[in-house]
């Protein structure tokens, strides 16, 4: 599979298409200036753990493998927010 030809597929997944004016077609780089940043994040993951050498299945793992422990990360985020919101509504401090 070609990188544009996954990145097709991450766009038609996105809401609103924000990956694709992220996502510079012709230079196969990210476009940091358009789009929102968590657009601009999903397609800089895919385009850095691309490679045109694996399978197409290799690159699909590597393209789940990199956005899931992003995921993660965002859910640890997320987790850490909704104590420290707990604790403010608790203590008001």
């Amino acid at each position: 599979m070609k990188l544009n030809e996954l990145m097709e597929v991450v766009h038609a997944g996105y809401p609103d298409g924000m990956t694709r004016m992220c996502w510079d077609e012709k230079g196969q780089q990210v476009r940091g200036d358009q789009g929102d940043t968590l657009a601009a994040f999903v397609v800089a993951e895919i385009a850095d753990t691309y490679d045109g050498r694996a399978t197409t299945g290799e690159q699909l793992d590597d393209a789940l493998d990199a956005l899931r422990w992003a995921a993660t990360e965002l859910g640890a985020v997320i987790t850490a927010l909704e104590r420290r919101k707990d604790a403010y509504a608790k203590t008001g401090q």
